[in-house]
């Protein structure tokens, strides 16, 4: 398969990468910081791995012309830190970064992606949601925002795929995960690593993706 993922250099998006490219998939990937690009591209180095800022527009754009041929599975997994902090403390700049990367990115990432899958008459479009996208949490706005704003987005992509090709576009809500965004992780030692309890689901969730 042919897989390509958005926010590699850490979290989800991480584990991700070395999943699918352990597992024989031809990966490429995406991610803003320059050097953690670099070094992962040393570690895996048949990956097309690319510094990429996903909230614009123009990049999107170039990177896809860049690596696309066929597309199988177009993975979304960029996020912003979460912010503990009520409605009306969340600084104006907190909101547009996470607005920019959770919302704009995934629809950047749909307009120059999606019409290859459409090209080719098959593929996965998958965007990384949450179950802040599902459920509120007062402490948490912006994400909250964000990922419903990612599941109304997919889910009326989904509806408007053309019928007869066997593709598809979800949202995927993985569960709490151990990842840098997640408090008690700053030490970065489970950087894209899956904790024990969601392991197994994200797991079977992956091996899904690409059958």
């Amino acid at each position: 398969r042919s897989i390509v993922i958005s926010g590699v250099t850490s979290g989800l998006g991480r584990a991700l990468l070395g999943y699918f490219y352990n597992h024989g998939h031809t990966v490429a990937g995406c991610g803003r910081r320059v050097g953690e690009i670099q070094a992962l591209q040393a570690q895996f180095p048949n990956a097309k791995l690319s510094a990429v800022d996903v909230s614009n527009d123009k990049s999107v754009q170039l990177w896809a012309d860049t690596i696309c041929g066929g597309v199988n599975v177009a993975g979304i997994s960029p996020e912003t830190m979460h912010q503990t902090k009520a409605a009306w403390e969340v600084p104006r700049q907190d909101f547009d970064d996470t607005i920019d990367v959770n919302i704009k990115g995934v629809s950047n990432m749909i307009r120059h992606f999606v019409p290859r899958m459409i090209k080719n008459n098959v593929g996965t479009f998958v965007a990384m949601s949450s179950g802040l996208g599902r459920s509120p949490n007062p402490h948490h706005v912006a994400y909250c925002a964000s990922k419903w704003a990612v599941e109304g987005m997919v889910k009326s992509l989904a509806m408007s795929l053309p019928p007869d090709g066997p593709m598809c576009a979800v949202p995927l809500a993985p569960g709490v995960v151990q990842t840098g965004m997640q408090p008690g992780s700053s030490d970065g030692k489970n950087e894209g690593s899956l904790s024990s309890s969601s392991s197994g689901n994200m797991t079977s969730g992956l091996r899904w993706l690409v059958q």
